[in-house]
């Protein structure tokens, strides 16, 4: 796990450790070797099958292969594994060849994170008293707004392309509606929000609508971070990737718990319920 290693060495610099390479220390993590191995698996297959559904016909008429492409092709990706508990990294992995890229995308890479960030709008319209049932008008909207000296038209859609006027929350946040997203933004108040998903630990919000629809930047280790309190009954979570570290039988560092209540227990969980729905139904 090469990018587990380097990352240790960054924490451990931090620390004020500089030769932790060199140093004689043993460094304990937090990272479940099966689970390590699984990650890397799950990688390499969820890459193939990109690369598989990437080839044309003319591709494959010419015998390019999956083979073939991972030779030539910039597509990456990232995984971490959080347990929501404890905020222990379980599992890790920077890109898909280290050898080739040692860029880590886990921690380094900054995307924007789309329908990931909606979780977070509903939970602050939970702590404001709606609920899953609560109603949201999922209708088509126009903005109008000037950008540079210029007026620009904002005409936002569904992923369907629809859309369904009144949805309960529970169902516009499960089928990702962008829409029903939007209407429940402007409700609430853009400031509003802004202000109350840092409390998530989400940060370098910019205020204009596009939040609803995630144009929000996050490496996948800050959103599992961010993510872990809807899972851990509304208790954010400081993620941990060491848990002690020594040099001759001498405890040097052990891992600081850090941990905050963000939300009430049954607010968080009525969330939780509203994301297995998007694996029941959704």
């Amino acid at each position: 796990a090469p990018f587990v290693a380097d990352e240790v060495a960054k924490i451990a610099l931090e620390l004020g450790i500089d030769d932790i390479r060199t140093g004689g220390y043993q460094v304990y993590t937090t990272i479940d070797s099966k689970l390590q191995a699984a990650a890397e698996k799950s990688m390499n297959k969820a890459y193939d099958m990109a690369l598989e559904r990437s080839l044309t016909e003319k591709q494959k008429k010419d015998g390019v292969t999956v083979e073939t492409l991972r030779k030539e092709s910039k597509l990456n990706g990232a995984l971490v594994s959080v347990e929501s508990a404890t905020g222990d990294v379980v599992a890790f992995v920077g890109s898909i060849d280290y050898d080739k890229s040692q860029f880590n995308r886990a921690t380094q890479g900054q995307r924007q994170v789309g329908s990931a960030f909606k979780p977070f709008i509903y939970q602050v319209a939970l702590d404001r008293g709606y609920t899953p049932s609560s109603q949201v008008m999922d209708i088509a909207q126009t903005y109008t707004y000037m950008e540079n000296g210029k007026e620009v038209v904002w005409q936002p859609k569904n992923y369907k392309d629809d859309f369904k006027g009144a949805v309960s929350l529970r169902d516009a946040l499960v089928h990702s509606r962008n829409l029903a997203t939007l209407s429940l933004v402007n409700e609430i108040g853009l400031n509003n929000i802004v202000e109350e998903v840092g409390k998530f630990g989400v940060k370098n919000i910019q205020k204009n609508l596009s939040v609803a629809l995630g144009a929000v930047n996050m490496s996948p280790m800050q959103l599992a971070q961010n993510f872990v309190s809807f899972a851990n009954g509304g208790v954010w979570v400081k993620t941990n990737l060491i848990n002690r570290i020594e040099k001759r039988s001498k405890i040097l560092y052990t891992k600081q718990i850090k941990s905050k209540i963000v939300t009430d227990p049954l607010k968080a969980y009525a969330m939780t319920t509203m994301l297995k729905s998007v694996v029941d139904y959704g």
